[in-house]
């Protein structure tokens, strides 16, 4: 074996090593940089489509039901605001447009007929009125139903 052999040995360990620091910093510096990326598109879509913003809550009269009424996603390029209304395990969504703006308590009516039936009122800047119908709909009192049953232009 003469020196020439041990000198290839050398350099081809060398080159490996240098291939293998290589891609672990390309791999390391790619999580780096995908990490905050990924994060910021998440919390960003989380905050317009997902996140729910409680606007009113309101019992029965002798507070047996309550429904709630959250403000889903946030206001962005001037869309409709969604609103959630909910009553145990059944809701509804529906569509407000507000001109972009924040949608706020005073948005939102819910007046109380009896025990079993409510109706809610949405108001939006420059749009129509939205009239929802709440029902309990069986003796069990955990089934109930929501029902869109107006639309009155506020023109």
């Amino acid at each position: 074996m003469n020196m020439y052999d041990n000198f290839d040995h050398k350099r081809g360990y060398t080159r490996r090593g240098e291939k293998r620091g290589c891609l672990t910093w390309t791999i390391l510096l790619t999580i780096l940089l995908l990490v905050p990326i990924v994060s910021f598109g998440a919390k960003f879509i989380y905050e317009t489509a997902f996140r729910e913003r409680l606007l009113v809550i309101s019992h029965s009269p002798h507070n047996v039901h309550k429904i709630e009424v959250f403000e889903k996603g946030a206001e962005t390029f001037f869309r409709p605001s969604t609103v959630r209304i909910k009553h145990s395990d059944s809701h509804i969504d529906c569509h407000i447009r507000h001109d972009g703006s924040s949608l706020q308590p005073s948005n939102v009516s819910v007046t109380w007929k009896n025990e079993k039936e409510a109706t809610i009122t949405l108001t939006g800047d420059g749009q129509t009125f939205k009239t929802i119908e709440f029902k309990v709909t069986n003796h069990e009192e955990d089934s109930s139903s929501f029902q869109e049953v107006q639309r009155t232009s506020s023109f």
